[in-house]
């Protein structure tokens, strides 16, 4: 009785009039795109899933239990160079083999400041405040269906909290536009999600624009893996290169023999500060990981 549809005269439409109810609260899935995209989703989700816990330990913000203590600095960095080598996904750097332009007989390995999701212009200026929410939008969408395709417990307050500070601006007069657009109120917000913007924002204000990469002079510097070691401490150079160059291409090039071009040093003296861990946590460079990770994932298998 619940699926009649008392609406409609059954001598004029009995089908309607037995079934309408029952079908709009029970909609048929198109098993030829609804059903089939579910599982691929699961699949690919379930695959991410993987991959994470065998990188980074899992995704932070969606597991209770994540430690830093289990995630020691080089493996965060020979995670950083997996998701590079085997899925093309550039998190905190970015890496590229091209002609040495300076000594054309030879190839080079450039090392370059992190890629951001969107144009810096997005991260700085606040005419694009609405760019920005919309990206946020759909990161909260994407990290909720993962959640759902892993079976993850996490709350949408957790995911919200993480998502909106990762990007949101650190300037007050804008953040307070965006505030008003959001359904839960600031002070929900814990500290560690509070650095995940700060964390977010001030590397993409630490990268150069493009106009200044340009510069051939300016970007190129040549540095050996002991050189970057003694300027980048907490950047686990030896971890990342090891495994971004995979033992075959060891053979015929050997980390510590090689030379390097550091393209923006300014940008990795910053990310060095930060990974000192004393303004950020590692498990909110993690979780920065996991984000970007999820958000390519559909196009990696």
């Amino acid at each position: 009785l619940k699926g009649l549809d008392l609406s409609v005269d059954p001598c004029q439409d009995f089908y309607a009039f037995a079934c309408n109810t029952f079908i709009k609260n029970n909609p048929p899935q198109t098993l030829s795109y609804g059903q089939t995209q579910k599982l691929i989703n699961e699949a690919i989700a379930k695959k991410l899933n993987a991959t994470s816990q065998t990188t980074t330990n899992g995704f932070p913000m969606l597991e209770k239990d994540w430690k830093e203590e289990s995630l020691s600095n080089g493996k965060m960095w020979k995670a950083i160079a997996t998701l590079e080598l085997h899925y093309g996904l550039s998190t905190l750097l970015q890496s590229m083999v091209t002609v040495d332009y300076r000594n054309v007989s030879r190839n080079a390995l450039y090392l370059d400041q992190l890629p951001l999701s969107m144009s810096r212009d997005y991260y700085v200026k606040p005419q694009f405040i609405s760019e920005l929410n919309l990206y946020r939008d759909n990161m909260i969408k994407a990290v909720k269906q993962f959640r759902t395709d892993i079976q993850s417990p996490a709350s949408d307050e957790t995911i919200l909290s993480v998502i909106f500070y990762i990007y949101l601006f650190n300037y007050s007069f804008i953040g307070s536009q965006i505030f008003l657009s959001l359904s839960f109120e600031i002070n929900e917000l814990d500290s560690e999600t509070t650095k995940a913007i700060q964390l977010e924002v001030s590397l993409a204000i630490a990268t150069m624009p493009g106009e200044e990469l340009r510069n051939y002079e300016l970007t190129y510097n040549l540095y050996t893996l002991d050189a970057l070691s003694e300027a980048f401490p907490n950047i686990s150079w030896n971890d990342y290169l090891e495994t971004l160059l995979e033992p075959n291409v060891q053979k015929n090039a050997d980390p510590r023999k090689n030379e390097y071009i550091l393209e923006m040093p300014t940008y990795f003296g910053t990310l060095n500060t930060y990974l000192e861990g004393k303004v950020y946590s590692k498990r909110t460079f993690v979780n920065l990981l996991m984000l970007r990770f999820i958000a390519v994932g559909s196009f990696l298998f």
